[in-house]
């Protein structure tokens, strides 16, 4: 399903980086109502509105602007789209927002009026509430295949989500049962194969068990621990995979090499 897509998708490291950085970047920032005034620098003047003072300072008693504003772009760069809802006190007044996860939400369109209602699933299971177009701020980002609904960035990214996704299941199941090779033991080139056996057998049985060193009495024996570097293909994958998502999010390979450095730089100093 899309959220079982999205939850894979933030657990990759390359993913949740890039949604990271633009989220904590937007929400520095703030959102303004503007109107075309020639008289101004750049012909354009900020006019007061409750929409704006809300986000701004207070959303809601639970939330702050920042976190409002990262969750709304968390959910917008995983799904493609990111719901606020909007309370109005009894004078019509904006009272409070609150930003509604994207995966429980869906656009009901109406060719007379675009969107008729935004249908909300509770997360009980109950059936979905529809709510009123007016209570909704809806962002997305464009899709030519369904207009009023937003396009993931995962759709470009689904096929190298899931290679990265198997890379990380081969490299895990490696670690953990230690499927490559780790020890090079020798015996003597002498050693009757009855000897041979009965040592390769005791080998076997020690690590089954879960013994770190075993004492035989099948003749000498040599071990040489094997470095291994990281599996190359695996390596290779993360590289790949990795600079797709930085292009999907229009983040340059150079700002995470750059940043990647001055952490180093730092950890040295």
């Amino acid at each position: 399903t899309n959220t079982e897509l999205y939850r894979l998708a933030a657990t990759n490291y390359a993913v949740y980086r890039n949604i990271q950085l633009l989220s904590k970047l937007i929400a520095g920032g703030r959102i303004m109502v503007q109107e075309e005034d020639t008289s101004t620098e750049d012909g354009w003047k900020e006019i007061p509105h409750d929409f704006t003072k809300k986000i701004d300072y207070r959303p809601n008693p639970f939330m702050s602007q920042s976190l409002i504003w990262m969750y709304q772009i968390f959910w917008l760069l995983l799904s493609g789209e990111a719901y606020w809802l909007i309370f109005s006190n009894r004078m019509g007044e904006i009272a409070e927002i609150y930003p509604l996860p994207a995966n429980r939400v869906k656009p009901i369109p109406d060719p007379d009026v675009g969107i008729k209602a935004f249908a909300f699933t509770p997360i009980n299971g109950q059936y979905p509430t529809l709510i009123r177009p007016e209570q909704i701020c809806f962002h997305r980002l464009p899709n030519p295949f369904e207009y009023w609904r937003g396009m993931s960035p995962m759709s470009a990214f689904l096929m190298g989500l899931q290679i990265n996704t198997e890379a990380q299941k081969h490299d895990l199941e490696d670690y953990q049962n230690r499927l490559s090779l780790q020890w090079l033991i020798s015996v003597r080139a002498s050693m009757p194969d009855r000897e041979y056996n009965v040592a390769l057998a005791d080998l076997k049985r020690s690590v089954q068990a879960g013994e770190r060193w075993k004492m035989i009495r099948a003749g000498e024996m040599k071990a040489d621990k094997v470095s291994q570097e990281r599996n190359e293909y695996s390596k290779l994958v993360y590289d790949i995979t990795e600079s797709q998502a930085n292009y999907i999010y229009g983040v340059p390979d150079a700002y995470w090499r750059q940043e990647s450095a001055y952490k180093a730089g730092d950890y040295q100093n």
